[in-house]
């Protein structure tokens, strides 16, 4: 919020469930968390990703701040008792599935930035052992700037294209823990 009030920036896409009332918010797309892996990686051959399995491997966390735990450790924690071994954290949340895609790291991403990417970095995609919220991401502006002629024809294109990608609704199936 403290970019909008220096003008550094006029407009965010993220996932923002509360912003404060001088930002004004537009939902655009919704989407959920999934697991990504390289194909081939040693914990998914066959078998059935436990919680403590899932906890034991080493992971890659995007955290834009550079924290060393996330929410998806908050809720390990509370829902199995368990905490995940994160072993490398990044900033940039497209950096992630390239990362991945090289090592027996694995990550949560979003699902449509890991079915971007599935296919060109022979990634799988896996449900995690704990149930992750769904979020939306929303169209982030100052409110003060809402009759700007320019600010509203950027939005107006942003919403082109956020509706021409669609909403996934449905819930994916991963057969074998993997997909």
């Amino acid at each position: 919020a403290a970019a909008f009030d220096r003008q550094d920036i006029d407009m965010a896409l993220l996932n923002f469930p509360d912003p404060p009332a001088r930002l004004a918010s537009i939902p655009v797309l919704k989407d959920r968390y999934v697991g990504i892996a390289r194909r081939g990686h040693p914990a998914f051959k066959g078998k059935t990703l436990t919680a403590a399995a899932y906890a034991a491997l080493p992971h890659l966390l995007f955290s834009p701040r550079g924290d060393p735990h996330g929410f998806v450790d908050e809720l390990l924690t509370r829902v199995t008792g368990r905490k995940r071994r994160v072993a490398m954290t990044i900033p940039h949340v497209l950096a992630v599935p390239a990362i991945i895609a090289r090592t027996d790291l694995v990550s949560i991403i979003s699902e449509r930035i890991a079915r971007l990417y599935a296919t060109a970095l022979d990634l799988i995609l896996f449900e995690p052992p704990i149930k992750l919220p769904d979020f939306t991401i929303s169209m982030l502006t100052n409110a003060a700037r809402a009759s700007d002629p320019s600010l509203q024809w950027l939005q107006e294109q942003v919403m082109m294209v956020c509706k021409s990608i669609g909403n996934t609704g449905d819930r994916l199936r991963f057969p074998h823990g993997g997909a």
